[in-house]
This record gives C-alpha cells, sequence and structure tokens, in this order.
C-alpha cells in the first residue's frame, strides 16, 4: 500500500521533459499501479475469508460460553 502511495504522489512527471518519455513514464506507472492494485485486492480477499472465520469462531465461543454458564 506504501509502494501504491510512493507511486501516486512521487511519480509525477515534470513539464522539462520531452512528452515522449512523458508518455512513457506515465504508462509505467499505470503497469506499476495495475500490479499493485490487484495485490492488494488479493490481499484484501485474504482478509474477508479470515475476518469472516474470526467472526464465525467468536460466535460459536460465545454460545458456548453461554450454554456452560446455563448449566
Amino acid at each position: 500500500m506504501f509502494e501504491k502511495l510512493r507511486l501516486e504522489k512521487g511519480g509525477w512527471v515534470h513539464d522539462t521533459t520531452p512528452e515522449e518519455l512523458r508518455i512513457v513514464l506515465q504508462a509505467e506507472k499505470k503497469k506499476n499501479l495495475e500490479e499493485i492494485n490487484e495485490k492488494l485486492k488479493t490481499l484484501h480477499t485474504y482478509l474477508s475469508a479470515l475476518n469472516l472465520l474470526t467472526l464465525a469462531g467468536l460466535t460459536w465461543h460465545l454460545s458456548y460460553l453461554a450454554r456452560r454458564s446455563i448449566v
């Protein structure tokens, strides 16, 4: 995520460079951002699944404790 922010903020090309170089650098920047976005999407998917498993486990544990306190 920090790499994505670095590319978005620090990767700008100044107006002193030729137009062709600016286009090439912007294309490379876009490609890098797309790769980073794919990695972040994958990480987000894994973390969402982990959150759901944690929620299910904690719900089960709460029901276990509730049943145990009744008896």
